[in-house]
This record gives structure tokens, sequence and C-alpha cells, in this order.
């Protein structure tokens, strides 16, 4: 049978030579090797190249691939093969879920990049649910919080940081830092519902926008979003929420880009 060098043998099959010794070295691929201690391949060892790449393609380490390789049928081999196509399955979701993300956030920022930094707008917002994590600067303590959040997280940035605040008589009540989510999206991903969870029911909000905005505190920020909520004449419930999309912050010039939501009455 032709014997072909590393070079040539991995032309062929469409791998690099740095394919081929790394799977060998993991007893995967076995080379010929004649008196002068040179290494060769012949057709046989093709087969056995193309499972490799056939494996690691469906996401396979090389563990895995070795265990593939020694079931004694391919029902128990793809019985294997199933958990494989559940992770996949999860990361591919994830995935779509994200490019949505960067498309909504795309789009939000050609909204809001223009010359006027900050904007508004009132409009009735879905169903949101808010997972609480601090009382001011304090963590909360509980196994729900904790369980809630491995879920949640997993999930970011399609679940946005997001700080709760009560307002009473203009002056912050309450305050605590959490994750925000709409109610569709955690149903339709599954993510944990639980007694740390607080959900916010569709309402008519004022959204005050902060994009790119140099961070001058809270208050500040309440100050600016208040003048506008007065001077339309509006009445709010006090209840506010901040999404946060993203901090920057080159030579201690902090930045971010936010949404303020005040439900309205």
């Amino acid at each position: 049978m032709k014997q072909y060098k590393i070079g040539e043998f991995s032309k062929y099959l469409g791998v690099t030579p740095d394919f081929i010794k790394y799977y060998e070295q993991f007893d995967l691929i076995f080379p010929n090797i004649n008196e002068g201690k040179v290494k060769t391949y012949d057709f046989n060892n093709a087969s056995k190249v193309i499972e490799c790449m056939r494996l690691k393609n469906l996401g396979l380490s090389v563990k895995e691939i070795r265990q593939h390789l020694t079931k004694e049928s391919l029902i128990c081999a793809n019985e294997d093969l199933s958990k494989k196509m559940e992770e996949m399955k999860q990361k591919i979701e994830y995935e779509v879920a994200c490019v949505k993300n960067y498309e909504e956030m795309q789009k939000w920022i050609q909204d809001h990049n223009k010359d006027e930094k900050n904007s508004w707008t009132i409009f009735k917002r879905s169903e949101q649910v808010f997972l609480k994590h601090t009382i001011f600067d304090e963590f909360v303590a509980g196994d729900h919080v904790q369980e809630a959040m491995k879920s949640w997280i997993k999930w970011l940035p399609m679940v946005h940081s997001c700080r709760y605040i009560r307002l009473q008589d203009q002056n912050v009540e309450e305050l605590n830092w959490g994750f925000m989510v709409s109610r569709d999206f955690l149903d339709e991903h599954h993510l944990i519902l639980n007694d740390a969870c607080v959900k916010v029911e569709s309402c008519r909000v004022f959204c005050y926008s902060f994009y790119d905005a140099k961070i001058e505190g809270l208050e500040k920020n309440l100050e600016d979003a208040l003048k506008i909520i007065h001077a339309l004449k509006l009445e709010i419930t006090g209840d506010v929420y901040e999404e946060v999309f993203a901090y920057t912050n080159v030579a201690g010039n902090a930045k971010k880009s936010s949404e303020f939501y005040f439900i309205l009455k």
C-alpha cells in the first residue's frame, strides 16, 4: 500500500499537518514508522482522520472522541452524542438571542447617537421581571437570590443590569441593584422565577435615555428627568427602574448608556 509523508497526506485530506500530529499523540491516528524512523501514512489512516474531523465538528473533545471510538455499537455511541446535541441546541439558542440583542443595541445606538445625547419618550412597556440582589450597598442573602442569579446571569446581555429606585417626594427612599428581563424572554428561555423575583406589570412609562453620558450621580440623573416630567405634567408612582446597557471608563472618565423607566399613574 502506498505510503505518504505527513505534508502530502494532510493536504489530500484538507487538514494541516498539526491536525494529524495532534490526534496522533492521543493514539487516534497510527502512522507507519520505517527503519529510518520516518513516519508515513497509508490510505487506511484516512478513515481515522475523517472520523476525528467528524466528531470534532460535533463538538467532542479528544477525550470524548476516544471514548466514542471504543463503543461496541453505533447505538451506544449515539447515546453519548445525545447529551452533546442538547448542549449544542442550548448554545444555538443563546447565540440567536445574542444576535437579536446586538441588532437591537445597534439600532438603539443609531437612534441616540445624535447631537442631543439624552432623550425621552412615553410608551406602554410589556411585563418585566426584576431580580433584586442588593439593598442600597449591601448584598441580599438568601438561597432564592443565588438560585435565580445562577440562571439569569447566563443570559447576559439579554438580561440587563438594573437598579430599582423608590421615590418619595422626589427623594430616594429605597435603592436596589439587580437584574431586569422581559417576562416573555424569561418564559421563552426558562429562566428561574422564584420568590426573589418581582413582577413589574405591563404599564405606561416615561423613558429617559442616556447615551454615552458622563456619570454624574443618581441625584443629577433624576433631577434632569424630573424636570421634563414636571414640565409635561405627568404623574408618577415613584417606582423607577434604570436598565444599564454598557459602561465605559477611559482615563477615569466614566460614562454609561442606560434608560430610566418612570412608572406613570
